[in-house]
């Protein structure tokens, strides 16, 4: 017959064992199940946000062009309304009318690339 003594201490080495097979499960499921899946969540995150990133950057480059070809337009409309000679292929302004209508491209270029590259 079992003693008092045996029987509490087969209980600790039940309890001890129980335990560290909670433990050594633990350790699994963490190593095994749970960081695999949070590695691959963490890297489809990254991907995700790069994309968004290429997207916006994209869209930029759209948007900064249609600036600029806006700005060209513009530009082009400023110097035929002022051709002092529209019958040739070639614009003919005073200086000063060029150097604004110039002035004015150049401020509205740079308005574009400070918009969309900044």
């Amino acid at each position: 017959m079992e003693t008092k003594e045996t029987k509490s201490g087969n209980f600790i080495k039940y309890g001890l064992v129980i335990s560290l097979l909670i433990v050594a499960f633990s350790i699994f499921y963490y190593l095994v199940i749970f960081l695999p899946k949070k590695q691959t969540s963490d890297a489809q995150l990254k991907e995700s946000q790069q994309q968004q990133v290429e997207k916006q950057k994209n869209e930029q480059k759209i948007k900064l062009d249609e600036c600029l070809q806006n700005a060209k337009t513009y530009y082009d409309q400023l110097l035929s309304a002022n051709d002092t000679n529209p019958n040739d292929n070639t614009y003919t302004l005073p200086l000063e009318v060029s150097n604004f209508t110039k002035d004015i491209y150049d401020e509205t270029v740079a308005g574009c690339n400070k918009l969309y590259n900044d």
